[in-house]
């Protein structure tokens, strides 16, 4: 218990009961006008991504449940934004948006998921091990 128990009570993933219950103290001042679901995001040791969409499915469902995004205008629209995520963490539009997790390398995996939280406009992203 530690670092992986303090991200997920950043992102608020986890109560602060359970921080209480492990006498683990956290004090984090938010500036209020920035919106809880921005504040701070986790990028976990395993994938966060839905098996069953691909890659650019999994960064359209982050985008469309995003409440300060702008919604999507029209397909191409919604295609440029994810290329743009995928470029933004060295995925390739082409070559990776149509693929499912089980066709990622970790690294690739890892990659597509830190486009999740830039999707989400994460302000902070704590890396959980981020070199293993």
């Amino acid at each position: 218990m530690g670092k992986t128990t303090i991200a997920m009570h950043l992102a608020g993933l986890l109560p602060s009961s359970v921080l209480n219950k492990l006498q683990i103290k956290v004090e984090c001042d938010w500036n209020p006008d920035l919106a809880v679901s921005e504040r701070c995001g986790v990028l976990f040791q395993q994938t966060t991504l839905l098996d069953e969409l691909t890659v650019a499915g999994n960064l359209c469902v982050a985008l469309e449940n995003c409440p300060n995004q702008d919604p999507f205008r029209t397909e191409e629209d919604r295609n440029h934004r994810i290329k743009r995520l995928l470029e933004t963490v060295g995925l390739d539009y082409a070559r990776d948006a149509g693929k499912r997790v089980t066709e990622l390398s970790g690294g690739m995996g890892r990659r597509a998921c830190l486009a999740l939280q830039l999707a989400q406009k994460k302000h902070i992203i704590v890396l959980d091990e981020p070199f293993t």
